[in-house]
């Protein structure tokens, strides 16, 4: 048998210096490996020393085996524009997805937790509050009657007035003197007490009035306000509030606001 002889492209040295590259290949981007080596012999059509060598496809291949070798590197593989733009859309939906149905049933069951605890108990703490500002209405009103109705049974400088407190608010007459307003404690008809009525979890304010109280002449009219032009309010400070009962100066009725 004859002697084989050695292929005619002989490469006397490999580096392992493997480059990735990104090329364009029609539709597709193509991802190629390209190895270098050092060639000391060269056919017509190669490249000189030094020089890459593309492994683009099966014909590089198989004139590579004709001579004995095993070309270095990957076959080259090719992603479709519509494939990639595909993938960046899903990665994009992944990204935004919405709710699923069990997480938005978990939702809504918390939500109508909240509401069954909470709500009620706002809408409790409101209605208390304003049940509060009602009852001072009425009992402004029934100072401004005592006023009119027994003032005179005091004497001719009779008054009666509402006194308030930091937490409520009292009855109360001058004692048929100009000069000591809203001093003698007076019994409220709904306790029988002269005590002062006490609200519940609700600080009270005033403004516009010469003291703590609004008293009322024989005729029914403010006496006690520090601008006679303008309205005295009396604030309900708590949970659910606040709430304002405004007294007019002319007429001295009470309204809730």
């Amino acid at each position: 048998m004859g002697t084989q002889t050695a292929p005619r492209h002989v490469h006397d040295r490999y580096r392992r210096d493997y480059v990735q590259l990104l090329g364009h290949r029609g539709a597709c981007h193509v991802h190629f490996r390209l190895y270098h080596s050092r060639v000391t012999q060269s056919a017509g059509g190669h490249r000189a020393a030094g020089s890459g060598k593309l492994l683009s496809g099966a014909l590089e291949q198989r004139a590579y085996f004709r001579q004995g070798r095993v070309p270095q590197g990957a076959r080259p593989f090719c992603l479709a524009r519509d494939e990639t733009m595909l993938a960046h859309r899903l990665g994009h939906a992944k990204a935004a997805r919405g709710f699923t149905l069990v997480e938005l049933v978990v939702v809504l069951v918390l939500v109508a937790i909240l509401a069954f605890v909470v709500l009620p108990r706002s809408s409790r703490n409101t209605i208390e509050l304003s049940s509060q500002a009602e009852q001072v209405a009425t009992d402004v009103r029934y100072a401004q009657a005592l006023s009119m109705t027994r003032g005179a049974a005091l004497g001719s400088q009779g008054r009666y007035c509402i006194f308030f407190t930091a937490t409520g608010y009292q009855y109360r007459h001058n004692n048929n003197s100009y000069a000591t307003p809203c001093t003698t404690a007076v019994v409220h008809p709904a306790t029988g007490s002269t005590a002062a009525i006490v609200l519940s979890g609700t600080a009270v304010a005033t403004a516009n009035l010469t003291g703590n109280y609004i008293e009322f002449d024989t005729k029914g009219q403010p006496t006690s306000f520090t601008a006679p032009a303008g309205d005295a309010t009396v604030t309900l400070n708590a949970t659910g509030g606040p709430r304002k009962v405004v007294i007019s100066p002319v007429t001295g009725k009470a309204t809730v606001q």
